[in-house]
């Protein structure tokens, strides 16, 4: 990298600068022991698909490595398939 082009990206301000603006945005759901279920939606309707949308990515995330960890690994798992490529045995 140049000098110029190192002193150009010096000058600019960074990311730790920049301060969020706004409020946080909550969803919740919660059960009660007497079965009765509590919403506390926001009140946009993007917000809440959005925010229930990295939800349910988040519980498929939490079910794939639940299933890695119980799956018996063949021929050393991850670490065995690394090496394999590494040209290892």
């Amino acid at each position: 990298m140049s000098d110029e082009a190192a002193q150009h990206f010096e000058a600019l301000p960074g990311r730790n600068d920049v301060r969020p603006e706004g409020r946080s945005v909550t969803l919740s759901i919660t059960l009660h022991p007497n079965g009765q279920i509590e919403f506390s939606l926001p009140s946009n309707k993007v917000l809440a698909h959005g925010l229930l949308g990295v939800a349910q990515e988040q519980l498929a995330k939490l079910a794939v490595m639940v299933d890695l960890k119980q799956t018996p690994a063949s021929r050393g798992g991850m670490a065995g398939l690394l090496k394999r490529m590494n040209g290892g045995t």
